[in-house]
């Protein structure tokens, strides 16, 4: 969002719940009912939040001002974060010498290069984790930055945006393409849906009850069929079936998230602070992984438990040092 515009209390309520629910569901089990739950809408909704807040670029000056905003917002905390996760392994190594801190770098390098999120059998290809979020979110809007300056006197924006998802799609079951280009353009159709809502949110406001019984009959009749979306893992069931599920169950939690906005004062307070600082508790997941690899823990209850007051705790430690620091700073 620009700066110097107000937040909206319901979006950023919705990123913190939904940052809430990454953190929870990594440490699930393949499989279990409760991951799919999550991860059927829990990534394509910040995609589709992302695109709520969009303004596009409007010329060709402007994609390289708003580039240069997205990178310092998201491939700095990219690049941050893997350094950290570098860090961390090296001193829990054991093996204080170049020759460890070396393969980490070369590892973690060709990671960042590939920007995917999970190892994919096919190719052996480092993954780099969950901060292909930020990779791919960065890479999908200068996608749509660019095109909306080519296209913008068109009516047909949203077909080719289809079209480059379809694209992304099909790519990604034959070859892995660096950055996660192939993920980032399923995620530009998702950024799309986001804007669209935006522009059209009176006319769905007009008929939120319909449209939010319709998405919840579509999200849990796919559940029931197995159907659901695991954007980093480039499963697609149905294709543009498992993208309409992650919409559905987007609408009906961004429904609970406006409602919790509206009638839960404390509740909101701390959801809409969580949602201010999502890439930060992003991070300290994605480290907290490399305390989980030398822990040994089997996934499952105890795990997720674990995992979620690990992430959470950490979290609202560092976003209230933040603010203090803040303080300090004004005064």
């Amino acid at each position: 969002m620009a700066k110097g515009k107000k937040r909206i209390e319901w979006v950023d309520a919705a990123k913190g719940l939904g940052m809430m629910c990454v953190a929870a569901s990594h440490g699930m089990k393949y499989e279990h009912w409760g991951r799919n739950l999550f991860f059927s809408f829990h990534m394509p909704l910040f995609f589709f939040l992302s695109g709520y807040t969009f303004r596009p670029a409007e010329s060709l000056k402007d994609v390289w001002q708003k580039t240069k905003r997205d990178f310092k917002g998201l491939m700095v905390p990219y690049f941050l974060a893997a350094a950290i996760a570098v860090a961390i392994q090296f001193v829990t190594s054991h093996s204080y010498t170049w020759e460890t801190m070396k393969g980490l770098l070369i590892h973690q390098g060709w990671g960042l290069f590939w920007g995917s999120g999970i190892e994919i059998n096919n190719w052996q290809y480092p993954p780099i984790g969950m901060i292909w979020f930020l990779i791919s979110l960065f890479t999908a809007k200068l996608i749509i930055n660019i095109c909306h300056v080519w296209l913008k006197d068109t009516k047909y924006e949203g077909a080719f945006y289809a079209v480059i998802a379809l694209m992304g799609i099909i790519v990604s079951k034959y070859r892995l393409l660096p950055f996660n280009l192939d993920v980032s353009m399923v995620c530009v159709f998702m950024v799309y849906l986001g804007m669209l809502y935006k522009q059209n949110e009176a006319i769905v406001e007009k008929h939120h009850a319909l449209v939010l019984i319709g998405s919840l009959l579509v999200w849990t009749y796919m559940l029931d069929k197995g159907i659901h979306i695991e954007v980093s893992g480039r499963t697609y069931p149905g294709m543009f079936l498992s993208i309409l599920e992650a919409a559905a169950g987007s609408y009906v939690f961004i429904s609970l998230c406006r409602a919790i906005t509206d009638g839960f004062a404390p509740l909101r307070k701390f959801l809409v602070m969580i949602g201010q600082e999502t890439i930060l508790i992003l991070v300290v997941h994605y480290e907290d992984f490399c305390v989980m690899d030398r822990m040994g823990m089997d996934y499952g209850l105890k795990m997720t438990v674990f995992r979620f007051c690990l992430v959470m705790s950490v979290s609202m430690v560092l976003i209230l040092l933040k603010k203090l620091f803040q303080k300090v700073l004004k005064r």
